[in-house]
């Protein structure tokens, strides 16, 4: 048995601009029809906070899943390095995943600054580049693209510095992306329950057209809502009779 855990941010305007609003997600899954993992049961966290907040939090949330109780806990997230700090601190047995989709697009770009996008050909070019590269990510694991980056050479110096830092990228995401054996494994490779967390907690409820939050009002609403969408309604009639 699996439990998953995710991290993400988004924005949300309060106190008078767009501020960093975090998310966390905690859920347990399903073989699906081929044996993947597919989204089961889930639990939110959001609000303004720091990372070291966010972390505790989230770790408190998966300890009142029993996290004890799962054969394998996975971490899945984006490339940000604060992620992958509050996984070690906080989920130090952790299988840690690199979603798929964040490794993908910093392949596309990576292609986009190497061929001209203006000229068909190139483009073209471009294109089998970047699906060769993603196919062998996904089959053969990272290696590969390690490999095709560090004999590539850039012509120009954006070309150069576009390649130092999807080398940098990738190099220290390694360890993180070795997607043939989590598909084999049937795990999932892509952090979409999390990036659907930050439009189902965050962004129907605060982004709405027109919406305008102070710190307060936000992160008061923030805890209604994933109370609400966690199903821990008592805790909502506990308070109001406190009132």
């Amino acid at each position: 048995s699996r439990l998953y855990i995710g991290a993400d941010a988004t924005t949300a305007h309060i106190d008078g601009s767009w501020h960093n609003v975090q998310n966390g997600i905690v859920f347990t899954v399903s073989p699906d029809a081929n044996g993947r993992d597919s989204l089961a049961e889930r639990a939110y966290l959001a609000g303004r906070m720091d990372m070291e907040s966010l972390g505790w939090r989230l770790r408190t949330l998966a300890m009142t899943w029993n996290i004890q109780a799962y054969d394998e806990i996975v971490f899945l997230a984006d490339g940000a390095p604060c992620n992958w700090n509050l996984a070690s601190a906080h989920f130090p047995g952790a299988i840690q995943i690199l979603d798929f989709w964040h490794a993908s697009e910093h392949v596309w770009e990576l292609g986009r600054a190497l061929y001209r996008q203006d000229d068909p050909a190139q483009k073209a070019l471009s294109n089998r580049w970047v699906e060769d590269r993603l196919n062998s990510l996904k089959t053969q694991g990272p290696a590969s693209l390690l490999r095709a980056l560090r004999r590539r050479r850039g012509k120009t110096a954006e070309q150069k510095e576009a390649l130092r830092k999807a080398l940098h990228y990738f190099e220290e995401n390694a360890k993180r992306m070795n997607y043939p054996q989590h598909l084999a494994a049937g795990r999932m490779i892509g952090s979409g329950p999390i990036e659907a967390a930050c439009k189902s907690v965050v962004g129907a409820r605060l982004k709405q057209t027109g919406m305008r939050w102070s710190n307060v009002g936000a992160d008061a609403i923030l805890a209604v809502r994933t109370t609400l969408l966690n199903r821990e309604t008592e805790s909502l009639r506990l308070c109001a009779k406190a009132a």
